[in-house]
């Protein structure tokens, strides 16, 4: 299959090329619990009492499933619709390890035949059994790194799925796949997609206490992971991107910070960032931005913005929804609410209805052809 091996090719080059400045922040996330602990006298997880095998647990009608870019570039989330009643863990490992068809949308990096054996929740981990094909490092080593952030990123989605334990015949590997250590459980990354360095906010103005996972990695200058949401070129998706901010003392006012956040994301992609695109037009004129005790970002868009998208190219609905994602990945902001020229709006173009607050979908990316 050459499209598969070029593809590859691409993604481990791609991996290669990673930074040990991003290298430490991605670790800070794939590990959890004490790292002095000797992988060889870790107890089995399966010894355990009372795990919740997945196919106990509720159906659900949809899950969230991570894929890479046809060119390794960049990790997403999709919605896939559960085509047959089973339960959603089951469901969105069917979508994992099967992936997608069509390789020009998305690709996989887990083989089907790789499918676990056994999964069970217990206190908030995900249990994962390959079986006995894993108990070596070099069959193990099928489960490559992309692969593992796939999966790590799919599972915590769940609400009660805190971190991700492989296992083979029972018990865990006692090797490392790139930074991730097989004999502990499995965090989510903190950092996903991370651009190439830069400093996004040249007067330091960003609270370290506002981000999560701030400081992580770094002994020099502390440094916090923005995400900001963009459009994956040549597919109907937006993917997350991580940009890096310099921490400094606190504003007096929230709004103080959402501003260069802003105007980032108004800004798009940074040089180094290949297929994505800017979900706002170009020259887009941010009047202001207002955070309230309601927890609610109120973004004040020139009068110009309506008629932008009307005759360019971007996609409204996409831009309130890439909108929405990025303020709401900061604490402290649960809504957004668009404004126009100072006023509320009750239409954008693509999107219906803007006249209220926007709480963050649940549900994104859906897969074409299932909703």
């Amino acid at each position: 299959m050459p499209f598969l091996d070029c593809t590859r090719h691409r993604i481990f080059s791609w991996l290669l090329a990673g930074s040990i400045f991003t290298g430490s922040l991605l670790a800070a996330g794939c590990t959890a619990g004490s790292g002095n602990r000797n992988p060889e006298t870790q107890i089995s997880p399966v010894q355990a009492a009372d795990p919740v095998p997945y196919q106990s647990l509720q159906p659900s009608d949809r899950v969230i499933v991570y894929y890479f870019s046809s060119f390794g570039d960049y990790l997403f989330p999709a919605t896939r619709k559960v085509l047959k009643r089973k339960p959603a863990y089951q469901a969105a490992l069917d979508s994992l390890f099967k992936g997608p068809k069509d390789f020009d949308l998305a690709f996989s990096f887990l083989p089907e035949d790789l499918y676990p054996q056994e999964a069970f929740v217990l206190e908030r981990t995900m249990y994962l059994d390959f079986g006995p094909q894993l108990s070596d490092s070099l069959s193990a080593r099928r489960l490559v790194e992309p692969g593992l952030r796939q999966l790590v990123y799919t599972m915590t989605e769940f609400d009660d799925v805190e971190a991700v334990q492989i296992l083979g015949g029972g018990k865990a590997p006692v090797f490392k796949i790139g930074n991730f250590e097989l004999w502990r459980p499995l965090s989510r990354p903190p950092v996903i997609n991370p651009a190439p360095l830069a400093e996004l906010f040249p007067t330091a103005s960003t609270p370290a206490e506002t981000f999560p996972g701030a400081g992580s990695g770094f002994s020099s200058v502390t440094m916090v992971p923005v995400k900001l949401y963009f459009h994956l070129t040549g597919t109907p998706f937006v993917v997350p991107t991580t940009r890096f901010a310099k921490a400094g003392a606190a504003p007096g006012n929230r709004s103080e910070y959402l501003v260069p956040i802003l105007r980032e994301l108004l800004t798009g992609p940074s040089q180094g960032e290949n297929r994505v695109k800017g979900i706002f037009p170009e020259g887009t004129n941010l009047r202001g931005v207002y955070s309230d005790q309601e927890s609610v970002a109120r973004v004040d868009f020139g009068p110009d913005i309506l008629s932008a998208v009307l005759r360019g190219s971007t996609d409204g609905k996409m831009a309130v929804e890439g909108l929405v994602l990025t303020l709401t990945e900061l604490p402290g902001i649960q809504r957004v609410q668009i404004m126009v020229g100072g006023k509320v709006v009750g239409s954008f173009p693509g999107y219906p209805d803007v006249a209220r607050p926007m709480a963050r979908p649940r549900w994104i990316n859906p897969w074409p052809g299932e909703f």
